[in-house]
């Protein structure tokens, strides 16, 4: 059953299931000189890459090729669900360290005011992490239509960057 949330005058479903529109992802490409090939957290349905994790909390954030060792380091997006923000930080932040790959997150602005927030990206020294506001609130996908209003939170882009 979906949960409803009243929001304003409007009632709106869970923020989880929103998805970030292919034009977002492509203009993150663009101005971060990235170029994505796995979507940390999507469905065949709602993917952005040609490869997707359906679950990021347990697979790795690289290709296979014959071997877990034998890997294919790749840019990768990541448009987390707003439930599992704060799980999805910690999880890129070990598959940056584990393959010192670049990894985008589009995550609610909210979030840097945790304290694991700030343990793994404010205070972090050895990794090369950057942080980035999405200077207009954007407007998402609901199963796979444009929403009616922009969002309703802030958002920033965090990028932990290849050494």
């Amino acid at each position: 059953m979906t949960e409803f949330k009243l929001i304003d005058d409007r009632v709106e479903p869970d923020e989880d299931s929103y998805e970030t529109t292919p034009e977002q992802v492509a203009h993150f490409e663009e101005i971060y000189d990235l170029k994505f090939e796995l979507d940390a957290a999507a469905t065949g349905a709602n993917k952005k890459t040609p490869y997707y994790l359906t679950d990021a909390m347990h697979q790795e954030w690289v290709l296979t090729k014959q071997s877990d060792t034998d890997v294919k380091k790749i840019d990768v997006w990541c448009n987390p669900p707003h439930s599992m923000n704060l799980d999805f930080v910690k999880r890129a932040d070990a598959q940056h360290k584990k393959y010192n790959i670049n990894i985008c997150m589009l995550i609610p602005t909210r979030i840097q005011s945790s304290p694991v927030f700030h343990e793994l990206i404010e205070n972090e020294t050895e990794v090369f992490v950057e942080n980035h506001p999405v200077l207009r609130r954007p407007k998402f996908l609901k199963n796979g239509r444009p929403t009616k209003h922009g969002s309703k939170n802030g958002y920033c882009v965090i990028i932990w960057r290849k050494k």
